[in-house]
């Protein structure tokens, strides 16, 4: 389950506005109905569809001001789906890619990134801002779909030929964005391609590492191998509007420009990595050990001109050898379904609330628990507010089929998906191996019990994990409420934010339920009361035995927007950034702690003509206020010739007299350079002090323990206050060091625990920081365990059936060690290697063992069980030999009894169907005890006998 920090108790669950695997064979009927639900108030749909000042009676001419803002699409209705239609007018049909690069320029190319938020629900961003300017004469033969293709990513090509780009993330398939000139839309940015996919090259069926097979499907950016990106790209696509105007018009302005930010955004469902910049998400993987980063040269397409994003990707060498990442443990999942209750949409800046389907699953993540096993699921019996269901044996066999991984000997994983023009760089790694053969058999105990009984056929090193926690979970129920709308959220939540701030936890008995509020109070009480339960039995042995609840999870699938902007206006930019500084040139920090953020500041100028001195401006930079620091003043910082601010002998240069003020520019013309300026904070009256946390065991600075940080003047005492959120616990205490570096333990702090330290006064050092980094180490507590090793021998006859009791005998292994209180992990030891003596085998009338002897075995701690068959079979059938009543006695023997040679004779007798072997030295030994008998008048006796 969950704690209220997302750290899981059992099964680490992934952030849950991330997709997960779907593990139930009706995914097809879910997925056949959606009801779109309109919000009031933030998530409401704006009624006005003409933009802010947008004429409609189709006079061209509008001021470019007029379009800095992104005109929003007709709005819809808020019982419907927040889809904006393209006119059937400007559907693309010819290409002007050739004209990019000579008639129309290219002005701006620059590429950002952004990570996402986690409490607004956006996702990580790579922005294209685009410039291009398209002259008169170009303008005035655009066609009616014409357009211009814009691509931002990897080409590559897959294993069956294709010629495809990999972009850096998906496209936002609602998002068309409308071109507005004068009052008219000119035009639509439209996606193309597959938006949120891409083709990837996979093993196909019989594949093996010599022949792989490889087909191509669409990876749906749904698993943990994912790269988070798609094949789709941006298409600015024009109407007959401009070219009909510009064709009617001459002598109309010069060129028309044309700026539009074009985003693609991380689609990855795989918890936090979805809050990656979608290039930080992504891996390539290269056969060379001297790679490890790529800065494509032409990963930017516009048009027919090819430009490098500046965007460096991470590589990873592919292993000569690797092994495939399987599960480690069996435990529950609150929540195995690819569907959630319900999902938030965005339509410009305005979210809608998406119920898809209120089925929801929960299940099991196993790990190798033998070749046959048994899951038995108790689910609690439905009522009128929820139905349980169990899942077939079917779908829990294609999902076990489907991760269950091999033993493998590390084979080499094959690449694929190689990248065009970047030789030995590739998209794609597949491991590739033959699966064992899963069958599953479910039997019914009851309504609300069911067993599957498992079987798999050869070994297997477990199954894989398909989750970054290491999880595989596969479903073992459904349940859904039968009102289809119970799984909203309360009527209180506008929008994602604050359906996030409502989640809860449950993990605990009487409080099974936890995720995402919902309003129906059945479903809530039902679920929080009602816990499932599952068993894992395997060779007799329980291995898992647990409750388990539920998890109410929704889909955040607020995709951000591109923006565009067309007008026949010239633009020039110039910045101001102001940066606050210390006294030794670092980045200055307020009374909080906080670090000062810099002023960054723009004039515009603009231009009808484009020529210099033709830019205006009514802009300036003016002065700022500088913020106040308490026990700091403010001066100029002095800049060397490039530039930067000067440092000398460790402390930053300054100039005249304290400021209070900054950023006042001289009056300047475009173009003109942009302006950078220091503001240097010296200390006046106050010291500070550092307190840092570190870690011995680990060797690092302890993780959620940030420095503590502290102001004071003179000689009042340095005293830090450690806050209740840094839990010491698993810690014991190591000593106090002066110092910025860890490994300089040479000047201790007096005292003997961290609540005792003398760290002095602030005299001690008035101009410059002073450094403590207080030292731990792990905590530990013994472990113990002890494990039995058994020697079972069978004994059986030639058909198996047994013929005496199984001699069984066990040997017993004792573990000692310790466990890491912080990290959990155990390091421990077993006692030495034992074995199981000989065992002569058992004499039993008319039979003789394969075996005399089961030799001795040496076992340890890790050995399997011993098991052996000896197996009996029946001896020959000798003749009858009567006892003479009257016979010499012979030497040291009682009266009666047979000497040994003579009992060797008999067991060497051929039977009565059979002539001795006289080719062989049995046979030859046989006549001889025979002969050496009639001397002695015992062959007389037998024939009498017979």
């Amino acid at each position: 389950m969950v704690s209220r920090n997302n750290y899981q108790h059992g099964l680490v669950r992934q952030p849950h506005y991330g997709l997960r695997k779907l593990g139930i064979g009706v995914v097809s009927v879910l997925l056949s109905t959606s009801i779109w639900l309109g919000m009031t108030g933030d998530a409401q749909a704006a009624a006005n569809a003409t933009p802010d000042g947008a004429q409609v009676n189709g006079v061209l001419g509008e001021s470019a001001a007029a379009h800095q803002e992104t005109k929003e699409a007709p709005a819809v209705s808020s019982v419907n789906a927040p889809v904006s239609a393209v006119p059937d007018a400007v559907t693309p049909t010819t290409s002007i890619d050739s004209q990019v690069g000579q008639s129309i320029t290219v002005t701006n190319h620059t590429v950002t990134e952004a990570p996402g938020d986690r409490n607004t629900g956006n996702p990580g961003t790579v922005t294209l801002h685009l410039g291009l300017t398209i002259p008169a004469t170009a303008i005035s033969h655009l066609q009616n779909g014409d357009y211009i293709n814009v691509k931002l990513g990897l080409p590559y090509t897959t294993a069956d030929g294709q010629h495809e780009v990999f972009s850096y993330g998906a496209v936002n398939g609602s998002n068309q964005v409308p071109l507005w000139y004068g009052g008219q839309i000119i035009g639509y940015v439209l996606p193309a391609g597959n938006l949120a996919s891409y083709q990837q090259s996979v093993p196909g069926a019989g594949a093996t590492s010599s022949d792989p097979h490889w087909q191509v499907v669409a990876n749906q950016n749904d698993n943990v191998l994912t790269n988070a990106g798609s094949n789709g790209y941006y298409q600015i696509v024009f109407n007959a509007v401009l070219g009909n105007y510009f064709r009617n018009h001459q002598g109309t302005p010069g060129a028309l420009t044309f700026n539009t930010d074009l985003v693609w955004y991380n689609p990855s469902s795989n918890g936090d990595k979805k809050l990656l910049p979608p290039s930080q998400a992504l891996v390539l993987y290269a056969a060379a050990a001297n790679v490890d980063h790529y800065a494509p040269s032409a990963d930017l397409q516009i048009g027919g001109q090819h430009y490098a994003s500046g965007i460096s990707l991470r590589v990873v060498k592919a292993a000569e050898v690797e092994t495939v990442p399987v599960a480690t443990k069996i435990t529950c999942s609150d929540h195995t379904g690819a569907l959630a209750a319900h999902t938030w949409v965005k339509n410009g800046n305005r979210e809608y609330l998406k119920l898809v389907n209120p089925t929801q699953s929960v299940g099991i993540s196993l790990d190798n628990v033998g070749t046959e096993f048994t899951i038995t699921v108790t689910k609690p019996a439905g009522n009128a507010a929820v139905k349980t269901n169990f899942v077939s044996a079917a779908d829990l066999q294609r999902e076990l089929q489907k991760i269950i991984v091999p033993v493998t000997t590390g084979k080499p994983a094959e690449l694929s998906d190689q990248l065009a023009g970047a030789t030995g760089f590739y998209l794609t790694k597949q491991y590739i191996y033959q699966k064992p053969v899963v069958t599953v058999k479910r039997t019914d105990n009851g309504p609300d019990e069911a067993s599957y009984h498992v079987t798999i056929g050869g070994a297997y090193a477990g199954f894989r994990s398909t989750n970054s926690d290491g999880s595989s979970p596969v479903t073992l129920l459904t349940w859904e409420p039968t009102d289809p709308v119970a799984l909203l959220p309360g009527n209180n939540i506008r929008n994602y934010q604050q359906d996030q701030q409502e989640i809860t936890y449950g993990d605990r008995p009487g409080h099974w339920l936890g995720g995402y509020s919902v309003q129906n109070a059945a479903v809530r009480e039902y679920l929080n009361s009602h816990p499932w339960h599952v068993q894992v039995v395997s060779r007799g042995q329980t291995k898992y035995d647990a409750d388990w609840g539920y998890w109410i999870d929704i889909h955040n699938d607020l995709k951000p927007v591109s923006r565009a902007y067309v007008d026949s206006t010239y633009y020039g930019f110039v910045n101001q950034v102001i940066y606050f500084v210390d006294g030794q040139g670092r980045a200055m920090k307020g009374p909080a702690g906080e670090e000062l953020p810099a002023v960054h500041r723009q004039v515009t100028f603009t231009s009808k003509t484009g020529q210099v001195g033709s830019y205006q401006t009514s802009d300036r930079f003016t002065a700022v206020e500088l913020p106040v620091i308490p026990g700091y003043t403010a001066y100029r910082g002095v800049q060397s010739a490039s530039g930067q601010l000067e440092v000398v002998n460790g402390q930053a240069a300054t100039t005249g007299a304290p400021i209070h003020q900054a950023g006042q520019e001289a009056p300047f013309e475009f173009p003109h350079a942009d302006f950078v300026e220091y503001v240097v904070y010296k200390s006046t009256d106050q010291a500070t002090a550092h307190l840092r946390f570190y870690d011995d065991t680990a060797h690092r600075f302890i993780p959620g323990m940030p420095e503590l940080t502290i102001h004071g003047a003179g000689n009042t005492p340095i005293t830090f206050t450690v806050p209740g959120s840094y839990d010491l616990r698993n810690y014991d205490y190591a000593g106090t060091y002066v110092g910025d570096d860890p490994r300089n333990t040479a000047r201790p702090v007096s005292g003997a625990t961290l609540a005792q330290l003398n760290f002095g006064d602030f005299a001690t050092a008035p101009h410059t920081d002073q450094y403590f980094i207080a030292h731990f180490t792990h905590r530990t507590i013994p472990v113990s365990g002890q494990r039995t090793v058994t020697e079972t021998i069978h004994y059986v006859d030639t058909a198996g059936r047994q013929l005496l009791p199984d001699h069984q005998v066990q040997l017993s292994f004792t573990q000692t060690g310790y466990r890491d209180l912080v990290t959990g992990a155990v390091t421990s030891s077993w006692s030495g290697p034992q074995t199981f003596p000989a065992v002569i085998s058992p004499a039993l009338a008319g039979y003789l063992p394969n075996l005399p002897a089961v030799a001795a075995v040496l076992v340890s701690h890790a050995s399997a069980d011993v098991d052996r068959t000896v197996v009996y079979c029946p001896a020959s059938t000798p003749q009858p030999v009567p006892t003479p009543t009257q016979r010499p006695g012979y030497p040291g023997m009682r009266g009666g009894q047979v000497p040994p040679i003579i009992q060797a004779a008999r067991r060497e007798q051929p039977t009565a169907h059979q002539l001795p072997q006289t080719g062989s030295r049995s046979g030859i030994l046989a006549v001889g005890l025979a002969a050496l008998a009639a001397s002695f008048g015992l062959a007389g006796s037998r024939r009498k006998n017979n």
